[in-house]
């Protein structure tokens, strides 16, 4: 999974998330903590980019 937040008008990088924002750190944890629950439960599914759109 990769992605390119803005939290709290600031952008969040894998190196300083924790620093950056008390709301981007608190939704980082939050995004680990339940991508495991959602990928167990199947509301989480991989995707693949066929022709420039996901599906």
């Amino acid at each position: 999974m990769t992605w390119e937040p803005f939290y709290d008008g600031v952008a969040v990088t894998r190196i300083d998330w924790w620093r950056r924002s008390e709301i981007a750190r608190n939704r980082v944890l939050r995004e680990w903590k339940i991508t495991p629950e959602r990928l167990a439960d199947g509301s989480l599914q991989e995707v693949q980019r066929i022709d420039g759109v996901w599906r």
